[in-house]
């Protein structure tokens, strides 16, 4: 039942609209932390858990938090499957006027990819809320709170990296292929109107 809502036109043009919705709610609520929460998601590439936790503790406002937090209401698990969800359904569409395939081995790089972020969400939330507990009763802040962020940011990279791939992957699928070989097409064509 899901195969044929993910392979149907109708199933793909829900998600993809789903996802640009949920997208745009995301960065609206974000505001003004969208720029340190992408630095926050490359840290691991420049910095260690040490100097991340400095800057997440310090250099962040309470509206920074806040904001992250309600990000969290679509961002933490939902986001990833609508984007997954669309994702999918592109890769396995059958072009009728096209030779072209379902890319079923980019399923599990999608899940995979879409995993990731839900794992990556998952730590910096329990980063966010151990910070906000250390800001309302100036605890001591916890050793974790750097750990969670750094190994967040390594599943955000992880997800760029194959949800990149997906992308790239599908691109070649919907554009150069059909680009550089018309012949598919005509092919395909001829052998529909022989059938008919």
């Amino acid at each position: 039942m899901m195969m044929n809502v993910l392979s149907s036109k109708q199933g793909m043009f829900s998600f993809l609209a789903a996802f640009f919705v949920s997208q745009s709610w995301i960065a609206w609520t974000l505001g003004n932390t969208k720029p340190k929460l992408m630095r926050l998601q490359l840290s691991c590439l420049g910095s260690n858990s040490t100097a991340t936790e400095r800057t997440f503790l310090h250099d962040w406002n309470d509206n920074d938090y806040a904001n992250m937090q309600r990000h969290f209401l679509l961002d933490l698990w939902i986001h990833p499957l609508l984007y997954g969800a669309a994702l999918a359904s592109i890769a396995l569409q059958k072009r009728a006027s096209k030779q072209q395939q379902p890319y079923f081995h980019l399923v599990p790089y999608i899940v995979t990819g879409a995993s990731c972020d839900i794992i990556e969400n998952m730590l910096h939330f329990n980063a966010l809320e151990a910070t906000i507990q250390f800001h309302q009763h100036a605890a001591t802040a916890s050793t974790s709170i750097g750990f969670f962020l750094w190994l967040g940011s390594v599943f955000a990279m992880a997800k760029w990296t194959i949800l990149g791939f997906v992308v790239y992957q599908l691109a070649m699928k919907f554009f150069f292929l059909e680009k550089h070989h018309p012949q598919a097409s005509t092919q395909t064509k001829k052998q529909a109107t022989k059938q008919a």
